[in-house]
């Protein structure tokens, strides 16, 4: 099993992990992040999952503590007014 986390203010995001079925077996990845999560446990780091609306992987995340955070977008639309009344 292999994950891949990046560092960037004060946050660690857990952005690409893969097992092979020998892994898969072993919960390889349930070892790989409860030690992520106690080798950094002392520093003031928040670890971001990056969410799933996938129920399994929501599942796996929130048995390491996860808490659900909702993000709100805004889409503004810049075309002109009449390319405007065409995508719609």
């Amino acid at each position: 099993a292999a994950a891949l986390f990046v560092f960037s203010h004060q946050k660690a995001y857990y952005l690409f992990a893969s097992s092979n079925e020998e892994g898969k077996n072993k919960k390889a990845m349930f070892l790989l992040l409860n030690e992520f999560i106690k080798n950094y446990s002392e520093n003031n780091i928040i670890l971001d999952f990056e969410g799933s609306m996938i129920p399994g992987l929501a599942r796996f995340y929130g048995g390491f503590g996860a808490i659900t955070t909702n993000y709100f977008t805004w889409n503004f639309n810049n075309l002109p007014f009449y390319l405007r009344l065409l995508k719609k």
